[in-house]
């Protein structure tokens, strides 16, 4: 089955070099029209890395994850 993206969600996809991936969020963040943005990390230390290096920068953050129940989710969300 062909998948069609959302209308109202723009998908970005960048290559970025190694080591810059951190800086590369933040700008692209900065420089957003948008007031949200959802960032995949490979890892969950990688979430928990970059939560707090975003946090520490002004940005306000919340971290996803498959081991939160439903309603963590929803409550993270609504945060």
């Amino acid at each position: 089955a062909e998948q069609q993206q959302h209308v109202d969600i723009e998908y970005r996809a960048l290559l970025v070099a190694p080591g810059d991936e951190e800086n590369a969020i933040v700008n692209i963040v900065r420089h957003s029209d948008s007031e949200t943005a959802i960032v995949f990390c490979t890892t969950r230390a990688a979430v928990n890395k970059l939560i707090s290096r975003m946090g520490n920068r002004g940005f306000p953050v919340v971290a996803l994850s498959g081991e939160l129940s439903q309603k963590e989710r929803g409550n993270a969300l609504q945060a």
